[in-house]
Parts: structure tokens; sequence; C-alpha cells
């Protein structure tokens, strides 16, 4: 996106964006009130592992003349009062950062302490840098990690941050709400009114203050006007500086929730964080300094076009090959009925190859180099699936999702960076079966349960649509016992467990990790007075 016209693009001596926004973080680092520290339980709720304090956020933009473009910086300050020992895992903090070269987010200025009463004094410990990790999460996204120093019963832990990026499509979620509860939540957006971005809201708590005002900004910069046929270096008696000023405004939105209870996670939910008050933003037009609009957000119809017909590694790799025709041809003359041929291509693609554990919805490769290399991403394995279905006269379609991790998808806009996986759809005989062979102990129509959030979307020329990601089974599990009472009145006996669904499933995935021994053994440490 380049919203800098040419009329104004100019050679840039300097440039700076002025009226800094007043509002205050709400805490400081190091300034901690007396009642936070004695603190011995959060009264709203005293069963509490931890509590936060307060956290704050503040996104704010500038334009990068040397780039032309938008770039956005967020500041982030937060405090957690801890408890107990099941408090300890919020002194361990990580942020995801997105990375593909062009495309760039960035973390600094990482500090943080923490506090302890020890001997009747207030002690505090300085997060290093060697408490700082950063590892590589997947093939865009990188993640920094840090833990706080000497936490114990009782600590408060407060850090803060700052992320730069470049990315503005989508600003990163705000997230008011967690599993523990939260005093004070506060985020400031201040977007430039060349962006024009839609709001997304999430959760059901309520906001304690929500308002949106305007701000001041400008943009100065300086040209340098030289005759063409100078050679010299440096300014001479036949240049001249010009400098230009462009004024703006940004709409500020500021937003508080106070008070908010803790969600604890429950069978069937889902992806908690789906359910927590939150909210993102994303880019639906933007505007050149010239007042020409660009709108960003499409339709369907012109996304599948899309899909279909510009990405050459979706559309036309997912028609049948010659490559895999023996294959093909054995199990069309093998299997007579429309659901068994099904099966076999689906335990044939899923045998065949294996998942790196990244996402994506479109395909990196062609199914042939997949295919050769028997690994790929999700999109690379799926498509292949796809293929093998069709080339069996199976009405087989690509369907991208968000996986739960991810996020829920926006119902009505088609906000393609919302999606971050691709399944298949195969319709049999009226009726749909939804497919992902990057797990080799999936039952044929049982999605990975990272898959089971709400809705996906079947990019397809004759059958388009919404897909409903319906569990296709439960998480069962059956406990039998067969008991005696002994005349000195111990219980003797078996016990027997039978799991189905999802369970079995994720027993399954547990044996072939760590192995069955290894299974065996945690199974024995856990019952040790059995």
């Amino acid at each position: 996106m380049n919203p800098l016209s040419k009329s104004i693009s100019v050679f840039v001596i300097f440039f700076c964006s002025t009226i800094i926004y007043a509002q205050k973080p709400p805490i400081k680092l190091g300034d901690i009130p007396k009642q936070d520290v004695v603190l011995k339980e959060y009264a709203p709720d005293p069963d509490a592992d931890a509590v936060v304090l307060c956290d704050y956020g503040y996104l704010d933009f500038s334009y990068d003349m040397n780039d032309n473009q938008w770039v956005n910086t967020l500041k982030r300050i937060c405090r957690i009062k801890i408890f107990n020992n099941d408090g300890y895992k919020w002194a361990t903090q990580q942020i995801s950062l997105y990375d593909d070269n062009k495309t760039k987010q960035s973390i600094s200025q990482i500090k943080g302490f923490t506090y302890n009463m020890e001997k009747g004094k207030l002690v505090k410990t300085k997060l290093e840098k060697d408490d700082i990790f950063e590892e590589q999460a997947s093939e865009y996204y990188k993640r920094t990690k840090f833990t706080m120093p000497n936490v114990k019963e009782g600590s408060i832990i407060e850090f803060s941050y700052s992320v730069h990026s470049n990315y503005i499509s989508i600003l990163d979620k705000w997230q008011f709400q967690r599993s523990i509860p939260v005093k004070w939540s506060e985020y400031i957006v201040s977007i430039p009114e060349y962006l024009d971005y839609l709001k997304n809201m999430q959760g059901f708590g309520a906001f304690y203050k929500y308002e949106t005002t305007t701000r001041s900004r400008s943009i100065t910069w300086t040209n340098n006007t030289r005759p063409t046929t100078s050679l010299s270096k440096g300014l001479s008696a036949s240049q001249s500086l010009t400098s230009d000023k462009l004024e703006y405004y940004d709409n500020v939105s500021h937003m508080v929730a106070k008070d908010l209870v803790a969600l604890k996670d429950e069978n069937f939910v889902g992806n908690l964080n789906n359910y927590f008050l939150s909210i993102d933003f994303q880019l639906a037009n933007y505007r050149t300094f010239s007042d020409a609009n660009h709108s960003i957000l499409g339709d369907w119809n012109s996304v599948i076009d899309k899909f279909l017909n510009d990405y050459d590694d979706f559309g036309p790799n997912m028609n049948p090959k010659s490559f895999y025709k023996d294959v093909s041809s054995k199990i069309i003359s093998d299997y007579p009925d429309p659901l068994q041929r099904t099966a076999a291509v689906y335990q044939f693609v899923s045998n065949q190859m294996k998942w790196n554990d990244n996402n994506g919805v479109v395909p990196k490769q062609s199914i042939k180099k997949s295919y050769d290399d028997k690994s790929g991403t999700c999109a690379d394995i799926n498509a292949f699936l796809v293929s093998m279905l069709r080339a069996v006269d199976i009405d087989a379609d690509p369907v991208i999702i968000s996986t739960i991790n991810h996020g829920m998808v926006h119902p009505v806009s088609p906000i393609i960076d919302k999606y971050n996986y691709l399944i298949v759809r195969a319709i049999i005989d009226g009726k749909t079966i939804l497919l992902d062979a990057t797990e080799k102990d999936l039952p044929l129509g049982m999605l990975p349960y990272r898959c089971l959030n709400q809705r996906g979307y079947a990019i397809s020329k004759s059958n388009p649509g919404w897909v409903d990601l319906k569990p296709f089974a439960g998480r069962d599990k059956v406990t039998f016992c067969q008991m005696s009472l002994e005349e000195n009145g111990t219980m003797k006996g078996s016990v027997s467990y039978k799991l189905d669904g999802y369970s079995a499933l994720s027993l399954r995935n547990k044996i072939n990790q760590d192995g069955k021994e290894k299974y065996i053994e945690g199974l024995k440490s856990s019952h040790t007075d059995w």
C-alpha cells in the first residue's frame, strides 16, 4: 500500500510528526502502591491465583518517508499480582511477531521488575537480557518470550515493551479480559484520517469508558532542489531547500474496562480467547495524500476469483494430475462405493505425507513437489487431497478456516488475513464430510480439535459458501470399575477406561509422541497410592 501520491514524493532530508497525545499511562514502572504490596487476595475473587492490576496499551501511527508507508508502534505496560503457585505461569510472557522480510514486526525496550517483601522491605529484582528469548514459532512468526525473575507467592511483576510494525492491514487484538480477574485494562488507538478501519468487538463484558475524539497532527518534510547539471556535493549557491507541511487529524479511540471477572475454561468451549472482551481493527480502505480512495475489503466473489485464478498453486494446482494416476485408477477399480473411495484416498494421502507444522491457506509449492518431498504445510497436503479426490470422481473443494488459537472470523466481510488454515470439503450423496490429512490417526470425517472454530468458507466455482465446523464426535470417557470389598476394609479389583472421539485422539497422539512405555509409567506415577 502506498498512500503517498507522486505529487509530493520528494527527496527527504527531515521528517517529523508533531503534537504528541497527552494521555499518560495510569501506572509507572517502579511506582508500586502500598495497598498492592500487602494484598493477600483479590476480594471480588478470593480464589484467584493472580490478578491483573493494570494493563495499558497505546498504539500510534507515523509516516515513514523512507519506505513511503504508514507504520505503527504499540507501547504496553502491565502489572500483575501473584497470590500462589498456580499463578506463577503469569510470570512468563510471550509476544508473537510477524516477519516475512517485506512485512515486519519488531519488539524493543523490554523492561521488567519483580517485587517481593523481604524482612519488611520491598525488594526489586530486574529482568535481565538473559531472561529474554527469541524463537521461530512458524515460517513467518517469531516469538519473544521472557520470564520474570525471583517470583514467589505474593510477588508483584510489571513489564513494558514496544512493538513497531509496518503491517497495518490488521492491528493486533487487544485483550481486556483474562482467565484471571482484571482490575483495569486501558487501550488507546490513534489512527490517521487516511486509514479507515473496521472495529471488531468480541466478548460479553462491558466497557467502563469508551470515547472517540480527534487530534491535530502534521507531517513536515524538506526537499532539496538543485540544477540537473550540478555535479557538486552538498549544498551550493545554486541549490535551495524548501519545506512543506501536511496537516491532518487522527481518530482516537479510548477504551477502558475495569473490574472484569475471570473467565474459566470449560469443556466444549473451544478457544476461550474468543469469549474474552477484546477488540481488533481491520483496514477497510485508505486514502492517499492526493485524496484518491482505495478499497481494501471486497466481496466473496472477488475473493474466490482471486484464489482460483491468481494463485497458481491454489486453483490449477488442485486439478487431477497424471503422476498419481496408477494409484487413483486402482482406487476407482477397487472401491466402487464413493464413501469407500474417499476413505481410500484420505488414507493414502495422510500416510504418504508428513505435516511440517506450518499453517496457511495457499500452498507453498505444487502438489507434485509436496508429493516428492512427502511433506508440506496444511495447505500443501490438503491441496493434494483435493486433487486426488477429484481424480476419483469425488466432489471436493478446499475450505479456508481460522484455527481455534487464531481467533474467530468475521461473519460478513471477507477478511482473508483472519484465515490461516486449509481443510477439505467432500460432498457424497448430498452429505458433507470435512477432511484434514495432516494427522494419520484421524478417523474419516473427524477434524483436528484445532480446526473446530465455528465456520470456514468453501472456495468453489460451483458451490461456494460457509461451512459449519461441527465436531464429528465428542470427548467421551467411560470408566469401568469392578471391585470387591476385602475383610480388612480395602478395595480390590480392576479399573478400565474406554475413550472415544477427541479423548481417544488425544491419547493416541500422546502415545505416538511419547511411546507406550512412557505413557504407562506416567499413569503409574500419578496413582502411587493404588
